[in-house]
């Protein structure tokens, strides 16, 4: 449930996000390189029933949880200098993962040139059984 969700979170940011965020924080190679983002979204409200909400809402909204989990990575990846990069974003057109996207890297300020593509969600339920 949330609690579980929220504390591996936590758990993860105490024990080993600064691994993670040492690769984000590498120089670039290139003048010309771009730092592809690929967006998965936070905990969901269709998460909070233990994942049998899943089917019956593909398109739901961050719950508590994850509107915590996308605002705190937001502020780690920025403190990692993530966002003076330059950057090329790709999200799925769901509404958690733009809800997540907007408060990772925060709505007044995004100005990275970003993709909505379809492709980076799920495409079936079905898919989602096998």
């Amino acid at each position: 449930g949330r609690e579980a969700s929220m504390a591996e979170f936590n758990e993860f940011v105490a024990n080993g996000a600064n691994f993670q965020l040492m690769a984000v924080a590498r120089p670039f190679e290139s003048e010309t390189a771009v730092r592809l983002v690929c967006l998965r979204h936070a905990m969901g409200r269709h998460n909070d029933a233990f994942q049998t909400a899943s089917f019956m809402n593909r398109d739901a909204e961050l719950n508590r949880v994850g509107v915590a989990q996308a605002t705190d990575s937001g502020k780690l990846l920025r403190a990692a200098g993530l966002f003076e990069q330059r950057l090329l974003v790709v999200i799925s057109p769901y509404c958690r993962t733009i809800q997540t996207a907007l408060l990772l890297f925060g709505s007044d300020e995004w100005s990275h040139p970003t993709i909505l593509q379809p492709l980076a969600g799920e495409t079936s339920i079905a898919s989602r059984m096998a």
